[in-house]
């Protein structure tokens, strides 16, 4: 799920003795994870401009919470909709959840989709409203209806999940096929996921590259991280080890943690970079605290055999046990080969 609207819109087989050897089965486990659908889990806001351009809400403007609140009680429900992201944000307000989930029940019931999706995203948190996974589905499948592309990105992610619906890959691809030509780059990046993996659409290498480029394109860092991927692995695209560095450095400079963990792989491997084993442990750190368990996963490999840090067993069994508490068999694999006698 992305961020709040406005009413206008907006190694792995790395193992203790030979690991670092390993290189293309990590990168393959690599392609694979680049096709997961990355669901955002905060909540942000976007603004209202008269002219109906999407933008995020500035920083530096100052809101006329009285104009804005005078319009909304007048029947105006794009600017329901920009209180309702003030308030939701705190934007020289103290915020509130509730005032905002009410303006974003205004606006919505007035016509703004954006509204519904925003109205849905407090459903999905529980923000100023009870939790309701459903009553979120069904308000971003209001919003889809309505035009807003986020909110057909936002429903597709719940029919991939089976959140507030039932799980649907097939009907999943179609909100973020609607998503991606209305111009969500999220959702150009989701939809290339599935083709990436045949699921809810025919397995298909060459289209999930192209819609991973124009979710990059369109400012998705995921999607540069997922295009690199395509051109690590040869999927889809031409291999281009160099050209998948570059993405990845997009997807890590964006604050992508799977984009710096595959980019300190190749880094390890020297494919595409020069080798820099000290380059692949601070880039394996970033992807580690970022959230991605395989840059934990492979900065205990670091660790196990002295690249790039001072070899340190006892860093690296945290590092393993990070990587294998946050989900990646790797990192679990080599934690027990690490403490077998």
């Amino acid at each position: 799920m992305n961020t709040v609207l406005d009413a206008d819109g907006e190694k792995r087989a790395m193992g203790k003795q030979t690991g670092l050897a390993q290189v293309l089965a990590l990168l393959t486990a690599v392609g694979l994870a680049c096709c997961a659908h990355r669901a955002s889990t905060g909540v942000g806001v976007t603004s209202a401009p008269s002219s109906g351009s999407e933008h995020p809400l500035s920083p530096t403007a100052t809101y006329d919470v009285q104009s804005l609140q005078h319009d909304c009680d007048g029947g105006n429900a794009r600017a329901c909709v920009t209180l309702g992201a003030v308030y939701a944000t705190g934007h020289g307000v103290v915020r509130e959840d509730a005032r905002a989930a009410s303006l974003f029940q205004r606006g919505c019931d007035g016509g703004s989709a954006i509204g519904c999706t925003n109205l849905g995203l407090l459903y999905l948190s529980g923000r100023g409203v009870a939790h309701d996974d459903a009553r979120a589905a069904q308000l971003w499948q209001r919003a889809c209806d309505g035009g807003d592309a986020q909110g057909c990105a936002d429903i597709g992610q719940c029919y991939v999940e089976g959140r507030g619906v039932a799980r649907d890959d097939a009907r999943a691809a179609g909100f973020w096929q609607r998503a991606c030509d209305g111009g969500d780059a999220q959702g150009c990046a989701h939809l290339g996921g599935l083709y990436a993996t045949g699921n809810g659409v025919s397995h298909d290498d060459a289209h999930a590259a192209q819609l991973f480029q124009r979710a990059c394109d369109g400012g998705d860092v995921g999607g540069c991280t997922s295009l690199g991927a395509c051109y690590a692995l040869g999927h889809g695209v031409a291999h281009d080890d160099v050209h998948a560095a570059q993405l990845f450095q997009r997807g890590c400079d964006g604050r992508d943690a799977l984009g710096c963990t595959n980019l300190g792989l190749l880094y390890a491997t020297g494919r595409g970079v020069v080798r820099d084993y000290t380059r692949a442990a601070d880039l394996d750190q970033r992807g580690c605290d970022g959230g991605d368990p395989g840059g934990c996963t492979n900065l205990g490999a670091l660790y196990a055999a002295g690249h790039g840090v001072p070899q340190d067993i006892a860093r690296a069994t945290e590092f393993y046990q990070r990587g294998c508490t946050g989900g990646d068999a790797a990192g679990c694999k080599d934690l027990q080969t690490l403490s077998a006698p």
